[in-house]
């Protein structure tokens, strides 16, 4: 509730200047009054109510600081968090699976490169291919060693592993297992093959299989890139 000060209006009197008091100096033309300072009703003569704001009530305390929110996060998730915050009705569209596969797995191969580069010598791949029906692959095996030779990358005809159509799981494959062990053991920097779907028609078993070879430090290449055919 608001508090009524009564103070007398006196015309023609300089108030007297104050010297600071505990509260402070007084600023210029007006004189210290310790009963309004308080809050309290003065009554002076002729009567004028001055409504006064009631102190400023504490603030609750913040649940959690903005800098334990923002712990582990890097300044495009907050700038994300902060745009949505205040664009509530905005509609957001989620990054295609695909796109971020690819351009993880880019990133890996660039670094790759970039790393034999500085060491002076020439990337080492295999290449990987499926046979429908016991039929060699032969176009796909011509198809994944061109794109090597015009990237300059050395390539063995002894490092060319096949696995037949049905398995869908990577892991169990006789052909991806000798290729993951070449990159193990350090024979080879990376492996070619013709699309993602060869490696694994399933996202997440696909995805799995970019993380191990990178877990060595390797790279996955493909002559036609995952996106390749998608309609955006």
């Amino acid at each position: 509730m608001l508090t009524s000060v009564r103070i007398k209006l006196v015309a023609e009197v300089e108030p007297e200047p104050v010297s600071a008091g505990p509260m402070g100096a007084c600023a210029p033309g007006f004189v210290r009054d310790p009963g309004l300072c308080e809050g309290r009703t003065k009554t002076l003569g002729n009567r004028a109510d001055i409504p006064i704001l009631p102190p400023d009530e504490p603030r609750p305390a913040m649940r959690q600081s903005i800098t334990a929110l923002n712990t582990g996060r890097d300044w495009m998730d907050r700038e994300r968090d902060f745009h949505a915050r205040f664009h509530p009705d905005e509609i957001r569209v989620e990054m295609d699976p695909l796109v971020r596969l690819m351009n993880d797995r880019r990133d890996v191969l660039n670094r790759c490169l970039t790393r034999i580069e500085a060491a002076g010598r020439l990337p080492r791949v295999c290449l990987y291919l499926l046979a429908a029906r016991g039929i060699e692959p032969a176009h796909s095996c011509d198809a994944a060693r061109d794109y090597a030779l015009k990237e300059g990358w050395q390539i063995s005809t002894l490092q060319v592993f096949t696995d037949r159509f049905g398995v869908t799981d990577p892991l169990l494959r006789p052909g991806w297992s000798a290729v993951r062990h070449q990159i193990r053991a350090g024979f080879v920097d990376g492996v070619v093959t013709l699309t993602h779907s060869v490696i694994s028609p399933h996202l997440d078993e696909y995805e799995l299989q970019l993380a191990l070879v990178e877990k060595h430090g390797e790279f996955v290449a493909l002559v036609t890139p995952e996106t390749a055919g998608t309609t955006s």
